[in-house]
């Protein structure tokens, strides 16, 4: 029977497949707002589209899709951001990029995620939007899980800035990343095939010790 007991350890470990925990996909709808203007003069706040400046001679607006589909931990895009510059005056110096997703699958329910944008006009004219890049906004849901949204930056940028010149209208796609904060740790495979055979051997060595 004892041998019985060390040839189902050794079975374990050699032989049994260890599920690991399989990588959540997200989906539902995506809107993007500009929320939150810090000073100056601006119009449209809480859309996708903000005038910016006396005039309205600029303006941060947005193009991309309604819906999004991502698997937990991978970096995914949810559309472009674009800066316009007329030559305005008097813009906010800051303003709120706003996403919002409602989780379909699983069923979560609406959450939004958000991340300060700085904005600048240089003195040679040139308008530059600088988001946050590497920042994390959190959502809990009503399941009681914390979710995270992390903006991983803007294709073509390596600071996460858009800069437009005089009439220009500049764009980025945005990329984004989405997961569980904390999930539920699940033991490698290895570790737990060592722990087994520690096991294993601890048996052996009691029943060596009882003249086996």
């Amino acid at each position: 029977m004892r041998h019985s007991y060390i040839f189902a350890i050794l079975a374990i470990v050699t032989g049994t497949t260890i599920a690991s925990a399989e990588p959540i996909t997200y989906s539902g709808n995506l809107s993007i707002q500009w929320v939150n203007p810090q000073g100056g003069t601006s119009s449209g706040a809480g859309t996708d589209f903000l005038s910016l400046g006396t005039s309205n001679h600029a303006s941060l607006h947005w193009w991309g899709d309604s819906t999004f589909s991502a698997t937990s931990g991978q970096t995914f895009s949810i559309g472009n951001a674009y800066v316009w510059n007329g030559a305005p005056t008097n813009i906010p110096n800051e303003v709120t990029f706003r996403v919002n997703l409602d989780f379909q699958q699983p069923n979560l329910g609406p959450a939004s995620f958000d991340f300060a944008t700085q904005l600048s006009l240089h003195g040679d004219g040139s308008l530059t939007a600088t988001f946050d890049q590497g920042g994390k906004s959190i959502f809990t849901a009503a399941d009681g899980k914390s979710y995270q949204l992390e903006l991983v930056g803007l294709s073509g940028s390596a600071d996460g800035t858009i800069t437009s010149e005089y009439c220009e209208d500049n764009g980025a796609c945005v990329l984004v990343k989405l997961s569980e904060v904390d999930p539920p740790q699940v033991p490698e495979p290895t570790a737990l095939a060592l722990g087994l055979i520690g096991l294993g051997t601890v048996a052996v060595r009691r029943w060596r010790k009882r003249g086996v």
